[in-house]
């Protein structure tokens, strides 16, 4: 906590409201990090009965705080590190690298990297013995927009992102209308209630999970060799019925 200042409760309601939610979302983080939240905001809040439920996803990285901090004081001094790091396959190798930020996508925590300036994305699990040096590093503040314009952890950096078209009932149009996609562009809202828009990413993998999750309310209207990606895939799960 800065200097001068002190933790007091709140005389809110809408500030009531913000930490009625903030205190549910790290809930569902669960483990030492909502156990020390919850102590941490019931220090604000002038009652514990919350009103608020929520259904939130997220890794547990409580574990890691150690190394955590270790990561947060290489970015914010934007020092390189030294750590090791399983690639999933029982590959444990040591690198060094430039840490740019700490990154939640779809519940999972990433640490976002440069090495030999390619942008990478380290499962923050599978880093271990995390080291400050005495390299420095310069950033911008491209990744920002990067991260912005991002759907998932997929998105990649100097690559021209193309525009993928895409067509849907109104059975699940109300879904895109209220939480729209980064980069989404509303090509028409038809009277009987589908819908016409657009995406702009830089991977398949950004599209290509949702487009199968809204399956078969969602098409793809072009590109087409995203429609052929879909179709192979939906005709290999048929086969193997």
């Amino acid at each position: 906590m800065q200097d001068g200042f002190r933790v007091e409760k709140t005389k809110s309601l809408e500030d009531e409201i913000v930490l009625d939610i903030i205190e549910k979302i790290t809930e569902s983080i669960g483990g030492k990090f909502s156990t020390k939240a919850h102590k941490f905001l019931s220090k604000i809040k002038n009652e514990d009965f919350n009103p608020i439920y929520t259904k939130l996803n997220i890794e547990d990285i409580s574990d890691r705080f150690a190394d955590i901090q270790v990561l947060e004081t290489a970015i914010k001094e934007k020092r390189e590190i030294k750590c090791s790091y399983d690639n999933e396959k029982h590959d444990v190798y040591t690198t060094t690298i430039q840490p740019l930020k700490i990154v939640n996508f779809e519940g999972f925590w990433y640490l976002i990297a440069l090495r030999n300036d390619i942008l990478k994305k380290y499962y923050l699990k599978n880093i271990s013995n995390p080291k400050i040096t005495e390299a420095t590093f310069e950033t911008d503040t491209e990744l920002d927009t990067l991260l912005d314009q991002s759907i998932s952890v997929w998105f990649q950096r100097d690559v021209e992102p193309f525009e993928v078209k895409l067509f849907v009932d109104k059975s699940c149009a109300r879904f895109f209308k209220h939480r729209p996609l980064p980069t989404q562009s509303v090509t028409s809202i038809n009277s009987d209630g589908t819908m016409e828009f657009s995406v702009k990413v830089t991977h398949k993998m950004e599209i290509l999970p949702i487009i199968k999750y809204w399956i078969p309310h969602l098409f793809v209207i072009e590109p087409e060799w995203v429609q052929e990606i879909v179709k192979e895939d939906l005709e290999k799960y048929m086969n193997n019925l």
